[in-house]
């Protein structure tokens, strides 16, 4: 069966059983978003979209800094992705752009394909 473009793009930067990783995901406690290298969002939890108020259908697709308010929180995923290192335990507030506040703690982890980084975790 034929991946959906979704699967291909979460692939892309994060290869591996992407059905058993979905399945995961989705199931724990925690926010967790994966943008591609253009900030495009590629997956975004069940969590992640009770902390912000979205569903994850409406996010998927868009591009990260549609959906988040730059004043309150740096652009984490850029950071990280241009540094090619992760930056854990970094605590802000950040606002979506329906203006909901949260209070969060930021693990984000860069993603490698063949030693370039594809995205971030």
């Amino acid at each position: 069966m034929p991946l959906s473009s979704f699967d291909q793009a979460l692939a892309g930067i994060f290869p591996c059983d992407i059905k058993n990783l979905k399945y995961i995901m989705d199931k724990l406690p925690i926010g967790i978003m994966i943008v591609d290298r253009k900030g495009v969002v590629v997956y975004y939890n069940k969590a992640h979209a009770q902390l912000d108020g979205y569903e994850p259908e409406e996010i998927i697709g868009q591009i990260e800094m549609d959906i988040y308010e730059p004043d309150l929180c740096p652009d984490l995923n850029t950071i990280c992705q241009n540094r090619g290192k992760p930056l854990t335990g970094f605590i802000s507030k950040y606002k979506t752009k329906r203006g909901k506040e949260v209070d969060a703690a930021f693990w984000v982890y860069p993603t490698f394909t063949e030693g370039q980084v594809t995205g971030s975790i």
